[in-house]
């Protein structure tokens, strides 16, 4: 998930297959080459009918956004309307595990997880991939390369049609 030049490059199962570890106390683990840090992190508020489940008031709803925004004001890069995402460089003198950890510990936040660099690296093994139009269309060898599955579970390619 590259978000510092956002092109979803890979579709939306490369998203699934880079965003690992959302909330929790986790440690995120580079792996070079294949997922490197970039700095920056996603972020990604409460969201409202999460508060409203929990009998927030419009006020305490109100006042947890702000919160949440104002943390992070300063190392905002981009806001994402469509997933309600910002993208934040991490502070100096942090990095992206301790300053996730920061956040989420906050209560504030619906996850934080890295803005990984992705790279393939390994290739499609179907011996019908050639006639497959829409692999090529919509770039899922990228993220097919990157993980290829197991007996034990199920990927899946969405195509919503976004560029």
């Amino acid at each position: 998930m590259k978000l510092f030049s956002y092109k979803p490059l890979f579709g939306l199962a490369l998203i699934a297959v880079c965003a690992t570890g959302f909330a929790g106390p986790q440690r995120f683990v580079e792996k070079r080459g294949v997922l490197e840090f970039t700095q920056q992190l996603i972020v990604r508020p409460i969201q409202i009918d999460t508060m409203m489940s929990k009998n927030y008031t419009l006020k305490q709803i109100q006042a947890v956004r702000d919160g949440s925004v104002s943390k992070i004001k300063s190392q905002i890069i981009r806001y994402v309307p469509a997933t309600d995402e910002y993208i934040v460089r991490v502070p100096i003198g942090s990095n992206e595990n301790t300053y996730s950890e920061q956040l989420i510990a906050t209560g504030n936040y619906e996850y934080v997880t890295p803005n990984w660099r992705c790279y393939p690296v390994a290739t499609p093994n179907d011996p019908r991939f050639g006639e497959q139009w829409h692999h090529q269309r919509i770039q899922s060898a990228q993220a097919w390369n990157l993980w290829t599955g197991s007996s034990t579970f199920t990927t899946a390619f969405v195509d919503s049609g976004i560029m």
